[in-house]
């Protein structure tokens, strides 16, 4: 995660340095593939700190810490955009890496059951301790169904909000962010 934060970070500035296209490429593309490590991570390491037991809780408590931060996030943006420039808005995400960067750093690797946390059942279970491998990903056919599902979703559905933010800001150039 701590990775994944600068690299979003240094791209997010990068993009406001280099305005040429290859450049915003290759910088969205890198925040992309970056972006979808922070999700299976919080998990991990959600299950490994609180356990089989605990983890819905856990789950939801993230869930509503990630929606107002995502709140917060887009009217700090907004606010940004509008009064200082446009181009500010991605300094204010690579800022944002910073905190998330502490954050990461301040859970206590001891705190985190490794085992759990890469989705083995609890010691104290009848089979033991039982870890799938990799390959469980690339032969399962649930998951490849599942991951069918969700690319075929993003494709057609998650492009229409900013499509339709867009379309709302058309003709407003000072206004658009906000």
């Amino acid at each position: 995660m701590l990775s994944a934060a600068s690299l979003i970070g240094i791209s997010c500035i990068a993009i406001t340095l280099f305005r040429n296209l290859y450049a915003v490429i290759a910088t969205q593309a890198t925040i992309g593939i970056t972006g979808v490590i922070f999700g299976p991570s919080i998990a991990a390491i959600s299950l490994g700190m609180a356990g089989h037991n605990r983890l819905a809780l856990r789950v939801g408590r993230n869930e509503i810490f990630n929606h107002a931060g995502n709140v917060s996030a887009a009217v700090l943006a907004s606010l940004v955009g509008y009064f200082i420039a446009r181009r500010w808005i991605f300094y204010m995400v690579a800022v944002m890496a910073i905190p998330t960067i502490i954050s990461a750093l301040l859970i206590k690797e001891e705190d985190i059951d490794h085992s759990l946390a890469r989705g083995a059942k609890p010691k104290d279970d009848s089979d033991g301790e039982r870890i799938s491998s990799f390959t469980v990903l690339l032969t399962d056919r649930r998951i490849s169904t599942f991951a069918l599902v969700v690319t075929l979703f993003h494709i057609a559905n998650a492009a229409m909000l900013p499509l339709a933010g867009q379309y709302l800001a058309y003709g407003k150039t000072k206004g658009a962010t906000l």
